[in-house]
């Protein structure tokens, strides 16, 4: 069962009145819980390109973000994990993947685009177990941290769309991970990752590479064994039109020549992105 704070955006908007055809704002759908204590309801807007209904942009009190304090929990600050996953089986894992090897899973916030066919996919945010039954499951433990955003898989327009559906769920976090919904994730990853960020010594700094393939870079434990990285070149252009997408070529891993910090490139990845 889906507790009521996290029914799926759509499921809910169903149950709400039939809203007016305006651009103004619509029902209040549900509350951001753990972060902060003034948090603010989901607002719903009708997207005038597909009709769908939406959570409006977030905007800083005064719409002046130099005045917005750092979001931090327990002393640590938030970071708002955005997947969007379309009929992926390894969504759920992902999530699981995230929660249990983060330093600090309290300060995560996960919002999940979800492009299903209920009848045949499973729910990225549904435990094993009921929580009824097993309270201790993670999908469980964290469930106030995650974020719905529910979409027939049918109606789906591309992942470009559904990751910017996914960013409308963000409330000022202090930073944003975006990546795809099969991911493992090694210990710790949430302090390591904000430390490469640190060393990049510029706040404007965009973590971005295509994810090395599983296989032989992370043991049962959760610890990585790739002392390599990877490097993204050759950027062309695939498909055809006027559906032609942008994919940049790798080049086979290595140690890295640059230590101790990332490397500046001109490019980035839809698949891990770090800011």
């Amino acid at each position: 069962d889906i507790p009521a704070n996290m029914l799926p955006i759509q499921e809910e908007i169903k149950q709400a009145t039939p809203p007016p055809k305006s651009k103004e704002s619509e029902a209040k759908v549900f509350q951001d819980a753990n972060l902060p204590e003034e948090h603010e309801a989901f607002v719903m807007e009708r997207d005038e390109q597909t009709g769908l209904f939406v959570p409006e942009w977030w905007s800083p009190p005064d719409d002046n973000i130099s005045k917005f304090p750092t979001q931090t929990v327990e002393g640590e600050p938030t970071i708002f994990l955005m997947i969007a996953s379309y009929r992926d089986f390894q969504c759920r894992d992902s999530l699981n993947s995230a929660l249990r090897r983060a330093k600090y899973a309290a300060r995560l916030v996960i919002g999940v685009v979800q492009q299903n066919i209920k009848e045949e996919d499973e729910s990225c945010i549904d435990p094993i177990e009921s929580c009824e039954t097993n309270r201790e499951q993670l999908l469980c433990k964290h469930k106030s941290q995650i974020k719905l955003y529910e979409m027939d898989a049918r109606e789906a327009s591309g992942p470009v769309y559904a990751r910017h559906v996914g960013y409308r769920m963000y409330r000022g976090e202090a930073f944003v991970m975006q990546i795809d919904a099969h991911v493992v994730f090694v210990n710790d990853w949430d302090e390591l990752i904000l430390n490469q960020w640190r060393t990049t010594h510029n706040e404007m700094a965009v973590l971005s590479t295509y994810l090395s393939d599983v296989k032989d870079s992370v043991d049962a434990n959760g610890n990585s064994k790739r002392r390599t990285r990877p490097i993204m070149c050759n950027s062309d252009f695939e498909g055809a039109k006027p559906a032609r997408y942008l994919r940049h070529a790798s080049q086979p891993e290595a140690p890295p020549a640059i230590a101790d910090q990332p490397m500046l490139q001109p490019f980035w990845a839809a698949g891990f992105s770090f800011a």
